[in-house]
């Protein structure tokens, strides 16, 4: 009768400290991890997140260069691991698999296949030395039918930077250039998932280069170094309909009230109209710089 209650005790004694134990075990690694998010065409595109803690709860800080984009929404449910990005209507839904994360990257028009390993800093190699060339400085770049800006700097041999546009740019990327003059350089935001690989013939010119975009776009590209290259100017490339002077508008405010920018409140102010998308990341810097700029000037905007 005493060993039944000794054993009745017991029981769930090992059953609360077994769930303790999985509940730990069910916590990602803190720490640095490498993704990878594979395309159509079996090309993979990498990239680095650190995992961190604070009062109990993990989040998740993703990494290009000096820049980190912090992810909070992090839920792990069984052997299950969502992370939900905060903006662009993404998301990934991926599973413990040993020490890796296995699963997709879910956006509203594509998944893709993802593995992400802890403990790992690297982006394309764990070590790359004596790169042939050093891409540092401004490009000519031709992306398709297309013709941007690349700009780039070097530190320890990681190569960052981006490649602008007369409308906005490319956002944040990481790379390398390899012995053999061979260039890789990543970009993962949840909304920009690029990679750009080429072959650096010489200081001056970048060859069978190619741009992956998302799951499934691929263009032809090439690049000749170009101190002085400049975009077409912005405002040249967006104007008025033929017929108007100036912009006009009538439409409800998020109150339900129409407005118009010939209401009263706009008379002898300077009125800044944007247009936008919650979908765009070169948009949402413009709004937080718009936001400050209003701030400091509202009794004129």
């Amino acid at each position: 009768m005493i060993m039944k209650k000794i054993l009745f005790l017991t029981l769930p004694l090992v059953a609360l400290l077994f769930a303790s134990c999985n509940e730990d075990a069910r916590k990602l690694q803190t720490g640095v991890w490498r993704a990878t998010l594979t395309t159509e065409s079996a090309v993979e595109i990498p990239f680095n997140f650190e995992v961190k803690e604070t009062a109990g709860k993990q989040w998740i800080e993703i990494i290009t260069g000096d820049h980190r984009y912090p992810v909070e929404d992090v839920r792990i449910v069984g052997d299950s691991v969502f992370i939900v990005m905060p903006l662009f209507d993404a998301q990934f839904k991926l599973a413990f698999s040993g020490k890796l994360l296995r699963g997709e990257f879910i956006r509203s028009t594509y998944t893709m296949p993802c593995v992400a390993e802890p403990n790992t800093p690297y982006r394309f190699f764990k070590t790359n030395s004596n790169p042939a060339y050093n891409p540092a400085g401004r490009w000519l770049v031709t992306i398709g039918s297309n013709v941007v800006i690349g700009e780039f700097a070097e530190k320890n041999g990681m190569i960052t930077g981006s490649f602008a546009t007369p409308t906005g740019d490319y956002r944040f990327f990481e790379g390398l250039v390899t012995s053999d003059g061979a260039i890789m350089l990543s970009c993962f935001d949840g909304s920009f998932i690029r990679l750009f690989t080429g072959k650096m013939t010489d200081e001056n010119t970048i060859t069978d280069a190619k741009m992956y975009s998302g799951y499934s776009s691929v263009q032809e590209c090439s690049a000749v170094r170009d101190a002085d290259a400049q975009l077409p100017d912005a405002y040249a490339v967006t104007t008025l309909a033929k017929g108007y002077a100036t912009l006009d508008f009538a439409f409800p405010n998020t109150e339900g009230k129409m407005i118009s920018l010939n209401d009263e409140k706009y008379k002898n102010k300077v009125v800044v109209l944007q247009f936008s998308g919650s979908w765009c990341p070169n948009c949402l810097d413009e709004t937080l710089f718009l936001s400050e700029f209003y701030n400091r000037n509202k009794d004129k905007l």
